[in-house]
């Protein structure tokens, strides 16, 4: 790999999609970009979900990948990027959609996983690979960009940008009287659902965070259907007060009330890792 640090690429394009997990991920790396090669010039291709988390990120450029559009997305990724060079493409999405979408991304270098443990064919995208390290955590695996670049130690820093006005909203819906339990029971990936615990399972542990820890509970999630009815059921089966805000939040506010509890308990989800 010809870069490093003491020879920066003038720009960067960062080709990061989904999910909510994985984009918590991807900072660290953007901020050991940002910490080794400051006057490098980062774009950030990523959903518009996710964007809403991570929007007011000092000094990136993002372009918006609205899935829901579908072809119209390729169009409009494509008319974004049209007359735009980038050094250094890092392919940080194992999906197709993801892989198709750089074929719009001119980068003389595009870096990605290596073939012997990536998914979707994505090494047939890149024409760099990082080394192979089976067993890792996956953040630890997507550090191994960072690693190839020689750009070490990395820079473990997640520093969400949240305003003033999204922490009093979020604020002015909390228990105010004591600490608080997030419980965040659902994954709203649909597929996901076998992480999920059983709502008489979160019923009980919220009864007992009342009664035992004399802490108050907060239900938190998406818009899913199924959010709301585990929310539903575990209001209606605590036998305790609870402060349902499920469908209430954006991802910024739902940061700040995480920020704010004594404890988190959730599956594997990106509030969980929006919590760490």
């Amino acid at each position: 790999m010809k870069f490093g640090k003491s020879n920066p690429p003038r720009s960067i394009c960062l080709m990061r999609l989904s999910a909510i997990g994985d984009i918590c991920h991807t900072l660290p790396i953007i901020h050991t970009l940002q910490h080794y090669w400051p006057h490098t010039r980062i774009t950030w291709i990523t959903g518009k979900t996710e964007y809403s988390l991570v929007k007011g990120l000092p000094n990136v450029n993002f372009i918006i990948f609205d899935k829901s559009q579908g072809l119209a997305a390729y169009n409009e990724l494509r008319r974004q990027l049209k007359g735009k060079e980038f050094e250094l493409l890092l392919h940080l999405q194992e999906s197709l959609r993801a892989s198709l979408a750089t074929l719009f991304i001119s980068a003389s270098v595009k870096l990605g996983y290596n073939k012997k443990d990536c998914q979707d064919l994505q090494w047939l995208f890149t024409n760099k690979r990082i080394t192979y390290q089976p067993r890792i955590h996956y953040m630890d695996r997507m550090l191994l960009f960072t690693k190839a670049l020689h750009l070490t130690p990395p820079i473990v820093e997640w520093n969400i940008p949240l305003s003033a006005e999204d922490s009093a909203t979020a604020l002015a819906l909390l228990p105010k009287d004591r600490p608080f339990v997030v419980i965040s029971p659902c994954s709203s990936i649909v597929k996901h659902n076998y992480r999920n615990w059983t709502p008489d399972g979160y019923s009980e542990i919220a009864h007992r965070i009342e009664r035992e820890l004399n802490h108050a509970v907060v239900i938190t999630g998406g818009n899913s259907e199924q959010e709301k009815k585990y929310a539903r059921h575990i209001e209606l089966n605590a036998q305790v007060p609870t402060t349902n805000l499920v469908g209430q939040l954006n991802l910024k506010q739902l940061c700040i009330v995480l920020k704010n509890a004594s404890a988190v308990i959730s599956p594997d989800s990106g509030p969980a890792h929006m919590a760490n």
